[in-house]
């Protein structure tokens, strides 16, 4: 359902004006305040003296009401912001899902051919000549590797596959050393550097 007159060419303006929040914030460093002087709709507040359609303080411009506080500035820069970066960050997940399912869908055609000829026929009376036989059985072999492969690649697609977290300790779930404290641990590394020294270099 469209939306009333002029609508798009407002909401264009809104976005046009949260990107380029985001480019100030991110790529020049400018504060809340600076940004949203800089990017005021009147151009008696803005800092360039320009008017920015639909720009900070739109609404009370057109309302010829007094300019937003600061502070109040500052939150509406800061929700921009937050908005924009939502909505890309929304845009980036939706085109990595749409990659994912390409690469699935893909996958599985790579399974299904590889599956395929890893389960050829074998049967005596069709490889009758010895030589055809190893021929499809290597193939076979090959494909089987190859099946094996792409499940994994679909694991890791699919994020079945995942790094597992390995802790190694002691019996029953105890540290391997048990130190008190820093002093401890280098009376340690001393009583096994004197030990070293008695027993000289290997071999001597």
């Amino acid at each position: 359902m469209a939306g009333p007159p002029g609508h798009d060419t407002t909401r264009q303006a809104v976005q046009a004006r949260r990107a380029e929040a985001v480019r100030l914030k991110l790529t020049l460093g400018w504060s809340h305040l600076e940004i949203g002087r800089h990017l005021y709709a009147d151009p008696a507040h803005n800092t360039r003296g320009k008017a920015v359609p639909e720009g900070y303080g739109a609404d009370r411009y057109k309302a010829g009401e007094p300019p937003l506080a600061d502070s109040r500035l500052v939150q509406a820069v800061a929700k921009d912001i937050a908005r924009a970066l939502k909505a890309s960050q929304s845009r980036y997940d939706d085109d990595l899902d749409a990659l994912r399912r390409l690469r699935v869908a893909q996958y599985e055609q790579l399974l299904r051919d590889a599956l395929a000829e890893a389960s050829a026929d074998d049967d005596p009376d069709i490889w009758e000549d010895p030589e055809d036989r190893l021929k499809m059985a290597d193939r076979r072999s090959k494909a089987r590797d190859q099946a094996l492969r792409v499940l994994a690649r679909l694991d890791e697609v699919q994020g079945v596959k995942r790094p597992v977290r390995t802790e190694v300790t002691g019996a029953d779930g105890a540290p391997l050393i048990d130190i008190e404290s820093v002093d401890e641990l280098r009376k340690l590394i001393a009583l096994n550097a004197a030990a070293d020294k008695q027993q000289g270099p290997a071999g001597g």
